[in-house]
């Protein structure tokens, strides 16, 4: 069966079905690897309980092209760091001719590294029994920054920051992983040149048919970018409890105003404020909670992609004009200068939603200008595309936050000590209708020297 090689690897998920295969196992039941990845590992490893094997070392029998059984050696890893239910079996044949049961030198199969060495988006590597590195994969290398002959025969230690070193980590971990099998930890651990990475760690324990320990393999994956966006998600949470508390109190704080005020002048026995007045203010300050509370539902809704947009084809110069038309309109300390050219500018789009956009882009030109300035919008052809650009002259955007402006809960630096209202969550929403919309946003600013925002949308073609 193993004819070319005594030695193959298998790398097998999916429900037992092989993944990678390496080495000998070419020769398995007169498959090449390539043929025999997505078969059943049952199909030639007659031992249900050695297919089920977490890991460690066991006797197995495979069945061949012809047949037959052949008796090998088998060393399987759960690796849990690749996935759910990936496990490697590197397989060592035994010499010609051994029976079932008869025994099989206890030597870690070299096929194991060939799985090693396959997988580049993590770190494999194996540990002799007291925590020192025996081999070492390119992932590893990449991930970490060492190469093989920098790293291999010093203590894994290595990888673990000072204080982690001081508080005896490194051996609580092997320690752990030689009484339960295995240590499961999500830490921060150390790279060549001294930075740190979030890195999921499996560091398994694996042992003799005797049971004794032979060393360990351990799995590193970087996670840094989903720890930094867990902890990205959770400063948005604390913003948006923290804003929406601020939001929500300004309007109420004016209705408990002029209750305060009817009170008062009862109690007084002063005439009152006419009803229609008290009524017209306090309807304008609940219009503002349930304004905020449909700004914020919309902000998550569009980002949903089980909630449906309305897209019909209409012209997106009357999309532009509805939404600028008010402000135009009551413009008093604003010079506006709208263009939106004579040709149709045909598009498949959710009308509603797309006006909201402009809606939005030109209030912020309104809100961070000053009174006298110009505030732009035009439409133009741009081959494919129909590009809107609305620009202002105001207070612009510091170089530095032109990367964060789409996030959301965003304020710009140059705005500490101003209050411009809002939950920051404008343009995040704008970006997520625009790229629902498969288009594109983006702003051009200057600190001090005004702000373009620019549009993108695929033109309808007749």
């Amino acid at each position: 069966m193993m004819a070319t090689s005594n030695e193959a690897l298998l790398a097998v998920k999916l429900a037992g079905r092989v993944v990678i295969a390496t080495g000998g196992a070419k020769s398995m039941r007169g498959l090449t690897s390539d043929e025999l990845c997505g078969k059943p590992l049952t199909s030639f490893i007659l031992d249900p309980a050695a297919v089920n094997e977490q890991h460690g070392f066991v006797s197995a029998c495979i069945g061949d092209a012809d047949g037959g059984a052949e008796h090998v050696e088998m060393t399987v890893a759960s690796l849990d760091g690749l996935g759910a239910d990936f496990k490697a079996f590197a397989l060592r044949g035994a010499r010609r001719g051994a029976q079932a049961g008869e025994p099989v030198q206890e030597n870690q199969p070299r096929g194991f590294q060939a799985l090693i060495q396959a997988v580049s988006e993590y770190a494999i590597f194996t540990l002799d029994a007291k925590g020192n590195i025996s081999t070492w994969n390119a992932g590893a290398e990449r991930i970490k920054g060492y190469s093989p002959s920098e790293i291999i025969g010093r203590p894994f230690a290595i990888l673990y920051p000072p204080e982690a070193r001081d508080e005896k980590l490194p051996e609580r971990a092997l320690e752990t992983a030689r009484r339960e099998g295995r240590f499961v930890a999500v830490a921060e651990r150390l790279r060549k040149d001294g930075t740190r990475f979030w890195a999921s760690v499996v560091l398994t324990a694996v042992r003799s048919r005797s049971g004794s320990l032979r060393g360990f393999t351990e799995v590193t994956r970087d996670v840094t970018a989903r720890h930094e966006a867990q902890r990205e998600r959770e400063e948005l949470r604390r913003r948006f409890v923290q804003i929406t508390a601020h939001e929500i109190r300004n309007p109420m704080a004016g209705v408990k105003g002029m209750l305060g005020l009817l009170r008062g002048r009862i109690e007084a026995g002063q005439p009152a404020p006419p009803p229609e007045t008290l009524l017209a203010m306090m309807d304008g300050e609940v219009d503002r909670v349930a304004d905020l509370v449909d700004r914020v539902l919309e902000s998550y809704r569009v980002r949903d992609p089980a909630i449906s947009f309305e897209i019909l084809p209409h012209d997106l110069r009357d999309t532009v004009r509805t939404s600028v038309e008010p402000f135009v309109q009551g413009a008093v300390d604003r010079r506006f200068s709208v263009i939106l050219g004579k040709d149709p500018a045909p598009v498949r789009g959710d009308f509603r939603r797309l006006g909201m956009v402009f809606q939005h882009l030109v209030a912020n030109a309104v809100k961070y200008s000053s009174a006298g300035t110009r505030v732009g919008v035009r439409l133009d052809r741009d081959g494919e595309l129909l590009r809107v650009v609305v620009t202002d002259e105001g207070i612009g955007i510091p170089a530095e936050d032109l990367p964060r402006v789409f996030q959301g809960f965003f304020r710009a630096s140059n705005l500490k000590g101003r209050d411009p209202g809002g939950m920051g969550l404008g343009l995040q929403l704008c970006r997520s209708i625009v790229e629902r919309h498969l288009g594109r946003i983006w702003i051009e600013s200057q600190e001090g020297r005004g702000t373009r925002v620019h549009v993108a949308l695929p033109r309808l073609e007749a």
